[in-house]
């Protein structure tokens, strides 16, 4: 009735007793009886039944592109409301490969095929920049944009179903406004899909060359595994390194210096300030004198960043090479040099602030065969130069391997060292 559609009543005198009718359609219907409906069945002429024929075949098609349209429409609703009962893992792991491949790319380069110009001073600092902002944006994304987002998903995912199963609607009716902004990520997420789809093979092996970063991640977790049997990793390498340290002992050595890479810095120096903590140092790697150099360190930049209770012996952030935590001593060595390269994602510095000066300045070594090293007591700290986790032992590290070469001989030895390459 009309009085049920809202209409006066005097409006509805007016109308009396007539009847209208009210034809609901789509877009694409519309479309048609715009540009066909009065020019097919609204005309005196006779049309050729090639024409009426012309006109059922699109009037077809075009129902059957409205069906498609909107079971679409539908699909990338449900899809934009919980996007990850879309996604596989290994589509969600692709993606963000994607991402931390483009932070990690200057990086992988020097990984892969080194420029030659790892001791340019420019080069240097400008990758060590690049991935400093890389790796606070990647921290930002995945520490707070990624939860955020799933926060909110979720949230749409329970409003969606809502909606759909128990008819409350207009609980996603906010979306509306948003349709141009969620069209377009769909188009994003759309063509990357499409992208690496095409790239197959090459994907996964460009993908690849990440490894070494995936390793790292890896190393963290094996290196806390707590398994069931009792017979943690970590307490294994413990027990196989200190038997190391015995049999040097017993070997009568005059010192010993330790090398340590990536993760085997942070098992020596866990290990090291263990038994100096327990008075047990002295009983199983005896009176000669330990140091240690470690490069590619990831004791300050993964390990301390995201374990800080477990790791509060490092101290919080430097603010100063000097004033920086811990010394050499308290791990019971009577020398502790780092090393590191501007661009290595896994680890870097341990005592010099991020925005210090002195952070990418490639060391030299002078006439005298010193090092252009930041010292403080019994610590030490250098930038090779560009480059990535790997290479730290290649030609261009003269630095690294005249510290080396003093740790052996001993501090007050005066050694024949290598001269600048």
């Amino acid at each position: 009735q009309a009085a049920d559609l809202g209409f006066k009543p005097e409006e509805i005198a007016a109308i009396t007793n007539k009847r209208a009718e009210i034809q609901v359609r789509t877009w694409v219907q519309h479309a048609w009886a715009d540009t066909l409906h009065d020019r097919m069945y609204k005309t005196k002429l006779r049309y050729p039944e090639e024409f009426k024929r012309t006109g059922a075949l699109l009037a077809a098609i075009m129902e059957d592109g409205d069906r498609a349209f909107d079971r679409l429409a539908l699909d990338i609703d449900g899809m934009l409301a919980n996007y990850s009962a879309y996604a596989t893992r290994a589509n969600v792991e692709k993606e963000i490969g994607v991402l931390t491949l483009i932070a990690l790319a200057p990086c992988v380069r020097e990984e892969v095929a080194p420029s030659g110009s790892a001791r340019s001073q420019e080069w240097t600092a400008r990758l060590g920049n690049w991935w400093t902002a890389a790796r606070a944006a990647l921290l930002t994304l995945f520490g707070t944009v990624v939860p955020i987002l799933a926060l909110a998903g979720a949230a749409a995912y329970i409003l969606f179903l809502l909606e759909k199963l128990f008819g409350l609607h207009g609980l996603l009716a906010w979306m509306g406004t948003q349709d141009d902004v969620l069209v377009t990520i769909g188009k994003w997420l759309a063509g990357g899909a499409v992208t690496i789809s095409a790239l197959g093979a090459r994907f996964t092996q460009t993908f690849g060359k990440l490894r070494v970063a995936l390793d790292a991640v890896l190393d963290i977790d094996n290196y806390f595994l707590d398994p069931t049997d009792g017979r943690a990793p970590r307490a294994r390498i413990f027990s196989r390194f200190a038997a190391l340290l015995d049999y040097v002992r017993v070997r009568g050595y005059a010192r010993v210096v330790i090398v340590a890479h990536s993760q085997g810095t942070v098992i020596s120096a866990d290990l090291l300030r263990y038994l100096q903590h327990t008075q047990r140092l002295r009983a199983i790697a005896g009176g000669a004198p330990l140091t240690l150099i470690t490069v590619g360190s990831p004791l300050r930049d993964l390990y301390g960043a995201c374990f800080p209770l477990l790791y509060r012996w490092l101290g919080t952030a430097p603010t100063s090479f000097a004033d920086a935590r811990p010394p050499a001593s308290e791990l019971g060595l009577v020398r502790w040099v780092n090393a590191y390269r501007s661009g290595d994602y896994v680890g870097r510095s341990i005592w010099t602030p991020i925005a210090a000066s002195e952070m990418f300045r490639v060391a030299e070594v002078d006439d005298g065969g010193t090092t252009g090293a930041s010292r403080a007591g019994d610590r030490a700290e250098f930038c090779l130069g560009a480059g990535a986790h790997t290479h730290y032992f290649s030609d261009d590290a003269v630095a690294l391997a005249v510290e080396i070469d003093r740790a052996i001989g001993g501090e007050s030895t005066q050694m024949d060292l290598p001269r600048r390459a």
